[in-house]
């Protein structure tokens, strides 16, 4: 989830049919209704272009979880403006999960990498609707299969407090959202950590860790902008320090959702979701998952394999 420019939430679950049709001429928006989404974009251009994209997160979610992902709604907007002036409460009263996507922030110029070394400037990390979507489609699956342990969590800290779901670890929810990517984007962030294993970041501390985004976010000043309903968004402050870390954080919670799927089965990622949700150690969904709980070990053999991948 890239959040070096803004956070968006949307909540909540239910099932629609299939089909396609174009909405009235007040939103001038086409519809495309599938088994696990619903969208909606401004053109039919940006309708096939995200469906696409979308059904490649279907499909990569139902490889490593064994089963579809809930439904959700994903929209398209040319702006934030455009987002801010949308009615969201059909979902909400749906209890289906929603998906904000601006255009305009999502462009080649995203993210300004001037500041960066040298070496990162080749690597994107936040990688495109399919990306989002696997976070959305962990997010309800969560949702819906441990209700009373996301209750606990969220009233004990609140979600916008939180990076992704808040009863996941951060390092499983950014992994769930790469493994819907391409296979080029994923390639790439094999490539990235390998190029940067020397600064990876230790497996004890990672697989415990906040997202580093969450050192960089500005929230609102203005109280009526925090307490609106709808999707919020925050701007962040990047520096080449913390989006080094940044960085080094997404490629490694690929590299090593990808190590140990090599290690057990493609499974094995959706298997780990109920036992961490119920708050179980990671050491103990290792054991229970058959992986040798030795963290230390498990670092060696990962930082060794990620060694012999290709570029």
């Amino acid at each position: 989830m890239n959040k070096t420019s803004l956070m968006l939430f949307g909540i909540f679950l239910t099932m629609f049919a299939q089909g396609f049709s174009q909405d009235n001429e007040e939103t001038e928006s086409y519809i495309l209704n599938k088994r696990c989404y619903e969208l909606r974009a401004p053109s039919l251009d940006k309708l096939k272009e995200a469906r696409g994209k979308l059904d490649r997160a279907v499909d990569q979610f139902r490889k490593h979880f064994g089963q579809y992902p809930p439904k959700i709604a994903v929209i398209i907007f040319e702006s934030i403006e455009e987002m801010e002036g949308y009615d969201f409460s059909q979902f909400t009263k749906k209890r289906m999960p929603y998906l904000p996507w601006i255009v305009s922030n999502h462009t080649e110029s995203h993210r300004e990498v001037n500041h960066l070394p040298e070496e990162y400037k080749d690597h994107k990390a936040g990688c495109g609707i399919n990306h989002e979507a696997g976070h959305m489609f962990l997010f309800a699956y969560i949702e819906k299969k441990a209700q009373a342990v996301i209750n606990t969590a969220k009233n004990s800290k609140g979600i916008l407090e939180f990076y992704g779901h808040p009863a996941l670890p951060d390092w499983y929810d950014e992994a769930v959202a790469q493994l819907c990517e391409t296979d080029a984007n994923q390639h790439g962030h094999i490539s990235f950590m390998k190029n940067n294993i020397d600064k990876h970041i230790p497996l004890k501390k990672f697989l415990e860790m906040e997202h580093p985004s969450l050192q960089m976010i500005l929230k609102p000043n203005n109280a009526d902008e925090e307490s609106k309903e709808g999707p919020k968004y925050y701007h962040t402050l990047e520096t080449p320090e913390n989006l080094e870390e940044e960085l080094i954080f997404y490629a490694q919670a690929f590299s090593v959702a990808k190590f140990l799927i090599e290690r057990k089965s493609e499974g094995l990622i959706g298997k780990m979701a109920i036992p961490l949700a119920e708050g179980k150690s990671i050491q103990d969904v290792f054991k229970i998952n058959k992986l040798d709980d030795n963290i230390e070990t498990i670092e060696k053999n990962w930082v060794d394999w990620v060694k012999t991948q290709k570029d």
